[in-house]
Order: structure tokens, then C-alpha cells, then sequence
């Protein structure tokens, strides 16, 4: 049946206070924070190492030759899809034979394991060596994940 009375129910929850504040603080927000203090009359040249964003430098231009790399692999449509856990195989090769050059011994792409940056690398590990009681310390302050 039909019934045209409707009933509306408050949530009852209150948003944490400490956590809207945290979120307020970002790396960004510092960033402007400490560049909004800087006297314009001042003729020294600052060398911003918080900026957060590589590609206001030039010399962090992504190369011609990784663009076309990352154009040619859309266009192929061989890579429009989830990947094994620890990387492509060619990337795992490419950052073995890379990083052999410098030891005395030769990396294979199986001892490779390539992640979506630190936050998941230490999942990873975490999830690799913990076990029930055990205590795992990981150094602060550090990159909030």
C-alpha cells in the first residue's frame, strides 16, 4: 500500500573536529603559508623545496622519449587493464637491468617487486613481515599515507 507520510530521521553522528583541522592541513597549504611571509622587496633568490610539483621546474620535464613510450602503450591497448600485483614483467626487467649496473651481481625482474608509490611499498612489507603481536615501529614524523 501506498502511504503519502514520510518520516525523516536526523543521523546522529558529529564530524571530528581534529580530523576536519588535519585534513585542513596539507603540504600545500604550509607551502603557501610560508611563501605568503616572504617580503617582495627581498632581491634573494629563493629555492622553493616544498613546491610539490615537479613540473613547475624544467629540469623535471618528463623526456620526449617517456611521452611517446606512455602514447604508443594507450594507442596499443595492451595495457587498458589491471597489471600482475608486482609490476609488468618489462618494467620489472628494465629496473633490474638498471639497477645491475651497479652491483656485482646481476638483478633478475623476479627479485623486482614495483609499487604505486611509499604508502603501498609499506603496506607491502608490512604485510610481508608482521605477524599477531608482534610491534613494528616506524620512525615519525614521515609522510602521512
Amino acid at each position: 500500500m501506498e502511504n503519502n507520510t514520510t518520516t525523516t530521521t536526523k543521523w546522529n553522528f558529529k564530524e571530528n573536529e581534529k580530523l576536519v583541522t588535519a585534513l585542513g592541513l596539507t603540504v600545500r597549504s604550509v607551502l603557501n603559508n610560508l611563501t605568503s611571509c616572504i617580503d617582495p622587496a627581498d632581491t634573494r633568490f629563493v629555492i622553493s623545496l616544498g613546491h610539490g610539483d615537479p613540473s613547475a621546474f624544467p629540469c623535471f620535464r618528463t623526456t620526449p622519449i617517456a611521452e611517446d613510450a606512455i602514447a604508443d602503450a594507450v594507442r596499443s591497448a595492451k595495457f587498458n587493464g589491471y597489471s600482475s600485483n608486482v609490476g609488468i614483467l618489462p618494467a620489472r626487467r628494465a629496473v633490474a637491468e638498471n639497477l645491475s649496473q651497479d652491483l656485482p651481481y646481476k638483478l633478475s625482474p623476479d627479485d623486482i617487486y614495483l609499487t604505486s608509490g611509499c604508502g603501498q611499498a609499506i603496506e607491502v612489507i608490512l604485510n610481508a613481515l608482521a605477524r599477531p603481536n608482534a610491534n613494528n615501529l616506524l620512525p615519525t614524523p614521515g609522510f602521512p599515507c
